[in-house]
């Protein structure tokens, strides 16, 4: 996607890996466009690792699942969460190595993230880094010379959706089917049993009683959900392991690893083996 995306402003630029990329830009075109780079993320909309973050209800937890992305990738640089209200959120770009971030890496996920909220729906109006520097008014990219401070950026956005509700009671003997088709709607959702009666239409005690008449539980039930997920996702042989992981709400690898062999007898890179033989 860098490389795709730097190419509208510098050619030669799929040669280079990203901060060489991204500093042509910046020769090129300027600060703008490096932000701009980042906000090229929309081409990748359709890939199932974006539709899981854009499943997302809000900004903030479309920001959080980016966050806990970056914990699947080797990179020291990671974005945190320092402030938020209803329509705004402020964000901080840090090095778990305590090495100094490039200001123009600054740039290019602040342009990153941007764009990620502007695809789950919401109208990004305002978005400025630590020294006041605009960056973005009303959508529209507006910086000019680099800014002196990037680590930190605030944003703000207009409107944007709620998200699917499903408030239609349950019909008796159906909990579990009705319970995994919601699972199914987000599956990278830290789903608690409370909100989960909510959506449904029923309260907590009646879900768990009903479960447990069916032989199972909420826990059980979600574990399940999401491992016949993944076994979809690597028997299409499209994602990485990684990628089904994060696509199907595991916290990790480790975590994946561990849960997809409990359900199933067998890990998930024995699975992926035989279907390539």
């Amino acid at each position: 996607m860098i490389a795709d995306a730097a190419r509208e402003y510098v050619e030669g630029a799929e040669e280079a890996d990203k901060a060489t990329m991204l500093r042509a830009v910046l020769r090129a075109r300027g600060p703008a466009a490096v932000f701009d780079v980042g906000r090229q993320i929309h081409t990748l909309r359709d890939r199932p690792v974006m539709q899981a973050i854009l499943a997302a209800r809000n900004p903030s937890g479309i920001v959080q699942r980016w966050i806990r992305l970056e914990r699947f990738g080797h990179t020291t640089h990671r974005t945190e969460i320092v402030d938020s209200s209803s329509n705004w959120l402020a964000l901080r770009h840090i090095s778990t190595d305590g090495a100094a971030i490039d200001p123009i890496d600054d740039l290019f996920i602040w342009g990153l993230m941007v764009a990620l909220v502007e695809l789950g729906g919401f109208a990004v109006v305002r978005a400025s880094v630590a020294d006041d520097v605009e960056l973005v008014l009303d959508g529209e990219t507006v910086i000019g010379e680099l800014p002196t401070e990037t680590q930190t950026l605030h944003f703000e956005w207009a409107s944007g959706p709620i998200g699917n509700t499903n408030d239609d009671a349950v019909e008796p003997g159906q909990m579990t089917r009705s319970l995994v088709d919601l699972f199914n709607t987000d599956l990278v959702e830290s789903w608690r049993v409370g909100q989960a009666a909510r959506r449904l239409g029923v309260s907590t005690r009646n879900l768990q009683r009903a479960l447990r008449t069916e032989g199972t539980t909420f826990s059980n039930t979600l574990q399940r959900a999401r491992v016949e997920a993944a076994h979809s996702l690597i028997t299409a042989g499209r994602l990485s392991l990684t990628e089904v992981a994060f696509c199907t709400g595991f916290s990790d690898l480790a975590h994946f690893s561990r849960v997809f062999r409990q359900v199933s007898e067998i890990p998930p890179s024995a699975l992926r083996d035989v279907l390539e033989t």
